[in-house]
């Protein structure tokens, strides 16, 4: 990418931030922050490079690694009651520094590395989907290409829309 478009990116992402920090939040005056409340334990060890996704209801965190190991285990934060249940188990092994992507229905994981580090790795092209309705896994169709080499730190699932 060239760094004029690279530019542009960033400008196009600071207006649509700054745009929906407005229409969120009113003018900056009429931004009145509420009390804050400490989140429950999340009972997951301590973690990095795991992925999360909000469902628009529950925040679903999954993977990861603590420098040491990878995780293959999650939890959905749920703030109306302000708990994380964890998600069972997984189909796919446990890994870090993979890519996540909410569909409106179910959260996909996929790519990442089975080793904490960032040298010296296979990328894993499986994937699986959790269906927090059901609260079941399934596995997907394995990548046909490696995402860790996308490096991707957002992802959206074309196609799919949100009806009012």
């Amino acid at each position: 990418m060239s760094s004029r478009a690279r530019m542009t990116l960033s400008a196009v992402l600071i207006v649509t931030v700054v745009v929906l920090a407005t229409r969120v939040f009113g003018e900056p005056a009429g931004f009145e922050p509420r009390q804050v409340t400490p989140l429950s334990d999340a009972a997951l060890a301590p973690r990095s490079h795991h992925t999360a996704v909000w469902t628009g209801t529950q925040m679903l965190v999954w993977g990861g690694d603590d420098g040491r190991r990878t995780f293959g285990d999650g939890a959905a934060y749920d703030p109306s009651r302000n708990m994380w249940p964890h998600l069972p188990r997984a189909p796919i092994q446990p890994r870090s520094h993979h890519s996540a992507a909410w569909t409106g229905k179910e959260m996909i994981i996929w790519g990442g590395t089975a080793k904490p580090t960032e040298t010296g790795i296979t990328p894993l092209g499986d994937a699986a989907a959790y269906n927090p309705a059901s609260g079941r896994w399934r596995t997907i169709a394995q990548s046909p290409s490696s995402f860790w080499q996308l490096d991707a730190r957002a992802t959206a699932v074309p196609g799919m829309s949100r009806s009012p």
